[in-house]
């Protein structure tokens, strides 16, 4: 792994002093250690700053707190470790700067993102490439709505015959092969315009990545996966939280929906024409597109919270409000609970009553 030596460092207090003054030397001390590896290791950026100014990162504003709007997750090696040099250069100039970074999580973020691209480019087993390849076929020809599993398409690798004419078993278990064929397959698919999707069982939690039943559905050759078109979630801690979500396949659209108090019971169906554009009305005769972006009412702790994306030909909606309705609210749920079966049900007076 390219970037162990930073990733394994015990950057962790486990036990954080009380006062402040012996929680920041314990913080500086830990980042002490992250300075001289970056060094050590060679993957201190000399050209830290030109590698940000692309990204539109100017290294002096970078700030402890604000590392939530770099989009870290999507950045390449290069970047990351260019806003780590970026932390060490200055906190030369601005004493307890990379302290500071470390305890607001900022560190902790470029090193996950680090660890993350050391696992994406992890070499995988030979047998495994050639195993998915000659899946990948067999996938092709699996008939709309069949199910399988990869730990099922990869059972008849799992044995072979070595050049000594004896039979040998290779090791595929949770933590060698069963995440390599995964991973591999998922992604092999979608060059060949297959998603393999598993949305059905989402909270499949005892379940191991290889034993999670999926359909094969169809998508554009290398895309990342099938289009959002819409998603609605209401609910709050209290009374629990339904949501439904439609995604977009080459040939056909799939709903996904979670109803209150049985979340690990969700619903995935096909949506034909005229729910679309049903829903597609109701939206209309809702007027959601006129929403603001927020509705807040400060007033109440707990209540209910809710959210809406449209993805249409006119570009991307978004609404979401918490114990605060706008007007065309009720309709919309109306809609969804007769086109889909969402177990959204409002209180007496209607959502929007409760906003009057």
């Amino acid at each position: 792994m390219a970037f162990e030596d930073l990733t394994n460092l015990d950057l962790e207090i486990t036990r954080e002093p009380g006062k402040k003054k012996d929680r920041n030397h314990a913080y500086v001390n830990k980042v002490h250690g992250l300075t001289e590896a970056l060094q050590a290791s060679g993957h201190y950026k000399e050209d830290y700053e030109a590698v940000l100014l692309d990204l539109g990162i100017k290294a002096a504003k970078i700030e402890p707190e604000a590392y939530g709007l770099l989009e870290i997750d999507h950045m390449n090696a290069e970047q990351a470790l260019a806003l780590l040099t970026a932390i060490v250069k200055k906190d030369e100039r601005v004493e307890g700067f990379a302290a500071m970074c470390l305890e607001s999580g900022f560190i902790e973020e470029l090193l996950s993102r680090l660890e993350a691209i050391d696992y994406e480019n992890r070499e995988i087993p030979s047998w495994i490439e050639d195993a998915v390849d000659d899946i990948i076929p067999k996938l092709m020809d699996l008939p709309k709505g069949a199910e399988t599993t990869v730990n099922r398409l990869m059972q008849p690798y799992l044995h072979y015959i070595d050049a000594s004419g004896e039979y040998k078993e290779r090791t595929y278990n949770f933590s060698e092969g069963e995440a390599d064929a995964v991973d591999v397959l998922h992604q092999r698919a979608k060059e060949y315009g297959m998603y393999l999707d598993s949305s059905a069982y989402d909270y499949m939690t005892l379940s191991t990545p290889g034993n999670i039943h999926f359909q094969v559905r169809r998508i554009e050759k290398g895309s990342g996966g099938p289009k959002t078109i819409f998603q609605f979630g209401l609910g709050g801690i209290l009374g629990g939280w339904c949501s439904i979500r439609i995604d977009e396949f080459v040939d056909e659209h799939v709903c996904i929906m979670y109803n209150k108090e049985r979340l690990i019971d969700q619903k995935i169906k096909n949506v034909n024409q005229d729910q679309l554009m049903r829903l597609e009305s109701a939206i209309e005769k809702a007027g959601v597109q006129k929403w603001m972006p927020e509705y807040i009412d400060n007033t109440v702790l707990d209540g209910e919270s809710w959210s809406i994306l449209i993805n249409g030909a006119s570009g991307i909606f978004e609404s979401s409000g918490s114990n605060k309705y706008p007007k065309g609210f009720d309709t919309l749920l109306d809609c969804l609970r007769d086109l889909f079966g969402l177990e959204a049900y409002p209180p007496e007076g209607g959502y929007e009553g409760l906003s009057d």
